[in-house]
């Protein structure tokens, strides 16, 4: 059967004992040779399982390449300093504010001056209501 020739064949095909108008079985197609594969020369065959292998050896690289990419992208992510935790970053934080707050407060005589000034007037006007 010529290669150009199997659907003039398929479509000529009569199923026996099939139902009329029902599609060929492939057990009827292969008894009656319409399917049929002609062995291969041996160079041939050699050949095709030749292509095979080097699809395989292709896409076994591309996969080792892939790897090799994926670990060297996690090596890197493994050497980049560790992100600081909530917990971490909260105690730092809170470490800091101490160490502002034991500093005394720098302000200028004019500040202390009026901050006493008010202080006074604060203390006097408890006073007063005390004693009312």
């Amino acid at each position: 059967v010529a290669q150009g020739d199997w659907a003039a064949d398929f479509d000529a095909f009569q199923p026996s004992g099939g139902l009329p108008g029902a599609p060929p079985t492939v057990d009827a197609l292969q008894k009656s040779q319409v399917i049929t594969r002609q062995p291969e020369s041996t160079m041939e065959e050699l050949e095709a399982e030749m292509k095979l292998l080097n699809w395989h050896k292709l896409a076994n690289e591309a996969a080792l390449k892939a790897a090799l990419i994926r670990t060297k992208k996690l090596r890197k992510m493994d050497k980049s300093p560790p992100t600081k935790t909530l917990q971490d970053k909260a105690a730092w934080m809170q470490q800091v504010i101490e160490e502002e707050q034991r500093k005394p407060l720098q302000v200028s005589k004019d500040f202390i001056q009026k901050y006493e000034k008010e202080e006074r007037r604060e203390e006097e006007r408890l006073d007063a209501e005390v004693q009312r």
